[in-house]
């Protein structure tokens, strides 16, 4: 018989069936052979003598037998990689697994497993005080009942308290927040909430979706940090490591991307960078809620014959895969502009904008340019130039400068430059340009109105210098810092967690230095050029600023830092869209404004008082609305951006 309710301290309830128990106690069984991978390979190997001799292994069906056999398979697996120190491990899941694989087993004795696994994770008992936990699961007779305690309770579907039943969205938002709770607190989740979690998986693998807000990208240099590292991982180690502690999340970007390509060096043959398992998505979606934003890479595109003929069954493929990834909630969605000519990367482009399901204003469309690829520019401004022949562009600071006007011509948000070559480990990219060339390219970018990010070899002592270019993001992943590696196979081993303090303490030393401040405000007053929000005085700065931190120049550096530092800073908001914190600047600019220029002062004040009847109803479509023919005011205006031209700071 179901149980009765205390509502004291318990409060709404989901049920399961035995099929989806069932189901989480074997991905809670999975979850745990890579835990305990992870956890061999720290104390018995070393980035030398690592070996993974099995390449990354597809996930099949959902099913109780199809589920077993996985585990089965990773615990064969580690028995061959392991075998005097996994014999005990091995010997605890094959007791366990024939008792979950048993449809004739009661609830109760599920939960017992789930109990078990708890204990050989955690090394206790399992035994909790009863008011413990954001979850109870109470075992029926033909159900699991989830009890969300009343403190999980009070964050989700207040507007529904007569409702006694969970809906997918509510259960789904309250284990997100009981991780966030958990992370915060620094706790252990119990073994309650452990099963808890490993249901909602069940619902997310059966097409419900994590009903979060999403996080986006705030604009550049307004927010907490200005370069954001990229954690790459397929998904497993975010899940076992990246979501656990919040200090792991600050100022960091989740990001989810298959690494491995093992022997194959060929970039033609095999893609370095490919598209993640979308159950994996999802999870680290779920754990990762509000408290940093997410991306995914999804590849380049797969073209039949030339690209005219099949432009339409490729944009509506990789559109439809970028749609699910965004209905997840993820900020970003990484395409590789590759096979391409310029003209044709425009087109796909503009298509894939156009047919893509988004928020415009938080989830962001970001194009990928490998400086090893030459690209073939087929513009027709650029034939007219060139006596009616298209340009191969080869260098890599003309193929990063060429990504930058494609991008912003294209309608896309953010370009990223990768550096990736047929050689593993890759050259980091930055050591592929020189230093003026990195700072040069960040701050093109910016000036249009682009987020940056660089990628491809990326080890500590590179972390200090990408961050002085004021890069948006760095992506950081791989053999090279975050795993383990088969130095013989190239196959990817174990999540090394513990990398990312030292990865973000870097950053953290590089930001308060001279030149990180110095990146932090030429990204600031480069964005703010953008917006058109900047004024004289600030603008003064920013031409001073560029060659001065493109030379390295400390000395120039720190001697403008001060003359910036009685500006008002309107930082965006950490959920809000950011054009809102774009429209905030502009109206704090008023008159002094570059905009201003284009408009007499009773039409520009007639836009202002338009801009802020948008804030106030937080309409980020008519806000971008109004900035862009602000911006496209000033440009046909024909101004001139010199200081000199600009009205004086009031």
């Amino acid at each position: 018989m179901p149980c009765q309710i205390h509502t004291h301290h318990e409060g709404r309830i989901r049920r399961f069936p035995h099929g989806a128990v069932r189901r989480a106690v074997l991905e809670y069984a999975i979850n745990l052979c890579a835990w305990q991978r992870t956890a061999l390979a720290t104390r018995h190997r070393t980035d030398e003598s690592y070996v993974q001799r099995r390449p990354f292994a597809l996930r099949g069906p959902d099913g109780v037998a199809s589920l077993r056999t996985r585990v089965e398979e990773l615990v064969a697996g580690l028995l061959e990689d392991y075998p005097a120190e996994a014999g005990e491990f091995a010997d605890q899941m094959a007791a366990i697994l024939p008792i979950v694989a048993d449809r004739q087993q009661e609830i109760d004795t599920l939960k017992e497993q789930c109990r078990r696994l708890y204990v050989i994770e955690h090394g206790t008992s399992g035994t909790e005080p009863p008011d413990d936990g954001d979850f109870r699961i109470v075992p029926t007779e033909d159900a699991a009942e989830v009890h969300v305690r009343s403190r999980a309770q009070d964050q989700v579907s207040a507007h529904r308290p007569e409702q006694t039943d969970l809906d997918s969205d509510d259960y789904l938002t309250a284990v997100a927040r009981c991780l966030d709770s958990a992370r915060e607190r620094g706790r252990a989740l119990s073994e309650d909430e452990v099963l808890a979690v490993h249901l909602a998986y069940t619902l997310a693998s059966d097409g419900e979706r994590v009903p979060l807000p999403v996080r986006p990208w705030s604009s550049p240099g307004f927010r907490d940090t200005q370069s954001y590292m990229s954690i790459t991982d397929p998904g497993e180690g975010h899940l076992l490591g990246t979501t656990r502690r919040s200090e792991n999340l600050r100022g960091v970007i989740v990001h989810i991307e298959h690494l491995e390509r093992g022997n194959t060096q060929d970039r033609e043959a095999v893609e370095p960078y490919r598209i993640p398992a979308p159950q994996s998505i999802s999870r680290v979606r779920l754990h990762t809620g509000t408290q940093a934003p997410v991306s995914s890479y999804v590849g380049r595109p797969m073209f039949e014959g030339n690209v005219a003929d099949s432009l339409l069954k490729t944009v509506h493929t990789v559109s439809a895969a970028c749609s699910a990834l965004f209905m997840d909630g993820l900020t970003e969605c990484k395409l590789a502009m590759e096979r391409m000519t310029a003209t044709e990367a425009i087109d796909f482009m503009r298509a894939i904008a156009g047919n893509v399901r988004r928020n415009r204003h938080t989830q962001t469309l970001s194009a990928a340019f490998n400086l090893n690829t030459p690209i073939v520019d087929d513009r027709p401004a650029t034939k007219r130039s060139h006596g009616g022949r298209p340009r191969t562009i080869s260098d890599r600071f003309q193929v990063g400068l060429l990504g930058i006007e494609l991008v912003a011509e294209a309608g896309f948000d953010k370009v990223t430059w990768d550096g990736t070559a047929d050689t593993y480990p890759s050259r980091c990219v930055i050591e592929q340009l020189t230093f003026e060339q990195a700072v040069t390219l960040v701050h093109r970018a910016h000036e249009a109105g682009l987020l940056t990010y660089f990628s491809a070899g990326f080890r500590f002592h590179h972390l200090a210098d990408v961050t002085y270019t004021g890069t948006d993001g760095v992506g950081v992943g791989g053999a090279q810092i975050l795993r383990y590696m088969d130095q013989q196979t190239g196959h990817h081993g174990p999540f090394k967690e513990e990398n990312i303090a030292t990865i973000l303490q870097i950053r953290d030393e590089a930001a308060a230095s001279v030149l990180g401040q110095g990146a932090a405000l030429l990204a600031r007053l480069d964005q703010m050029f953008f917006e058109k929000s900047i004024t004289a005085g600030q603008n003064q700065a920013r031409e001073s600023l560029y060659p001065a931190l493109a030379q390295r120049d400390e000395a120039r550096v720190a001697a403008l830092l001060p003359t910036m530092r009685h500006a008002r800073v309107i930082p965006d908001s950490a959920i809000e869209p950011p054009v809102l914190g774009s429209a905030h600047r502009l109206i704090a600019a008023g008159h002094a404004s570059l905009a201003a220029t284009a408009y007499t002062p009773l039409e520009f004040s007639r836009l202002l008082v338009r801009l802020e009847r948008a804030v106030r109803q937080h309409d980020a479509e008519h806000a971008a609305e109004l900035l862009s023919a602000a911006r496209a005011q000033v440009d046909e205006s024909d101004a001139d951006f010199s200081s000199e031209q600009l009205p004086s700071a009031a």
